[in-house]
């Protein structure tokens, strides 16, 4: 496996970290997924970053952890529409270096976790838009599939947060003692600045309302033990995306809280965010991005 990183723009901090396969005898190209780990725009999860990216080089993908824009990395920089132009740069990075990374280009795909998963459903509504003039052509910027894994697909009825408790550990990290509401508001600041959340706004930045034939696949998994982010929200996004035509999967999970990853050791911060059955998402995301990409 071979690492670099690329920086994307004038900012260090917002980069993307490559997870390349060892280049095989002849050299073929393979499929590519950009990873963007959760964390509610303040920051980039950890534990949904690398080991996603190596899980991800195990099912035989390269792939790469995008670092975007977020309070941490950009402070004073709104998250949208700034992390959605991140991520077409990256892309666009992928495809440029194609032929050095043995990339297939027909077959790059985006994985998203959680806010990150936003910033993917975002991205596959509006990726053939006027937004992204200037950030290369449609066929540069072009994703090919997307998973999304508990993903903010809508934010009507209070945004990120489902109303009742959550377990901001597994959001923040360990040791994050932050109130509902306080993180909330701390979430609408980094994403959107000091813009007022109006109806219309509301609607602009939800994915729900966005899906259309451009939609790229997509397979999405959610748990009805999520306390953060509502559930229903993902069967809404897949139920629009096939009313669409567009190819998607869906996987609701009995149990499992929000955050979860890989939900196996490599990514849990306690032994309760192991869960074996629910790990089964990423053998299930891989086959599919298999199928997806054939």
């Amino acid at each position: 496996m071979k690492r670099q990183t690329i920086v994307l723009g004038d900012n260090p901090l917002v980069n993307l970290k490559l997870f390349l396969l060892k280049d095989t005898e002849d050299n073929t190209p393979k499929p590519f997924v950009i990873v963007c780990p959760g964390g509610g725009f303040l920051g980039c999860s950890p534990n949904e970053g690398a080991p996603v990216a190596r899980m991800l080089n195990r099912a035989g993908f390269h792939a790469a952890v995008l670092t975007y824009t977020t309070a941490a990395t950009a402070p004073g920089v709104d998250a949208y529409p700034q992390a959605l132009f991140d991520l077409a740069d990256a892309i666009r990075a992928v495809r440029v270096n194609a032929t050095e990374w043995a990339v297939d280009q027909q077959r790059i795909g985006v994985l998203g976790f959680s806010a990150g998963g936003w910033i993917c459903a975002m991205y596959e509504t509006h990726w053939n838009t006027a937004l992204f003039s200037g950030h290369g052509t449609p066929e540069e910027r072009q994703p090919n599939a997307a998973v999304l894994c508990y993903p903010l697909v809508d934010y009507r009825g209070g945004g990120m947060i489902k109303r009742d408790e959550a377990d901001m550990e597994a959001v923040l990290g360990e040791g994050a003692a932050v109130q509902m509401k306080a993180f909330q508001a701390a979430v609408d600041k980094a994403l959107l600045g000091d813009r007022e959340l109006t109806d219309e706004l509301v609607r602009e930045i939800s994915p729900t309302d966005h899906i259309s034939d451009g939609t790229p696949p997509t397979f999405v998994w959610t748990t009805f033990g999520d306390g953060l982010l509502d559930p229903v929200q993902s069967l809404e996004y897949a139920r629009r995306l096939t009313e669409a035509g567009v190819p998607c999967e869906l996987h609701v999970f009995q149990d499992g809280a929000h955050g979860l990853s890989l939900a196996t050791e490599a990514t849990a911060h306690k032994p309760e965010q192991v869960d074996l059955h629910l790990a089964h998402w990423a053998e299930l995301a891989c086959e599919w991005l298999d199928r997806t990409f054939a």
